[in-house]
């Protein structure tokens, strides 16, 4: 039975700690960091972690998560997963104010996947990092017209 004193949000963040716990232990287990072919692994269920912290609101923790990461684990997944992630802390650096690490993650993302970089979400990241930035560095500039925004 859900405690109907505990409020949503709280109950949420409770639930979402369980599964990514559940979904770790598992991925400890496996033998490997791709035993089964699956994609998943100990780095996939950070990834997620990372991402639904920021998702919570905590782009403060999702960033300190995600810098615990280890190079080369992250290296050895597919090009499009590495892209999400990049665009994942971009979106946290942004919220953090650290609009240059953002960019950065940004610019890396389109190197890997530029089709990820194109989505409509990822669009609108790039324009409101280049409405903030008094002066926007050639780069993002250019990224903002590869994404068809104006300048």
């Amino acid at each position: 039975m859900v405690n109907s004193h505990v409020p949503v949000t709280d109950r949420a963040v409770g639930a979402t700690e369980d599964r990514l716990a559940a979904a770790s232990e598992v991925a400890e287990r496996q033998s490997g960091p791709d035993a089964d072919f699956t994609g998943f692994g100990a780095t996939n269920v950070t990834l997620h972690r990372v991402d639904t912290l920021l998702r919570l609101d905590d782009a403060c923790t999702a960033i300190e998560v995600a810098q615990r990461l280890e190079p080369a684990a992250v290296g050895v997944l597919g090009r499009e997963r590495r892209a999400r992630h990049l665009i994942t802390v971009a979106r946290a650096r942004a919220l953090t104010r650290e609009r240059a690490l953002a960019e950065r993650a940004l610019l890396d993302a389109d190197r890997l996947a530029p089709e990820e970089v194109r989505r409509p979400a990822v669009t609108q990241l790039v324009g409101e990092l280049m409405e903030l930035a008094p002066s926007p560095s050639a780069d993002l500039t250019a990224l903002a017209g590869r994404c068809g925004l104006r300048s």
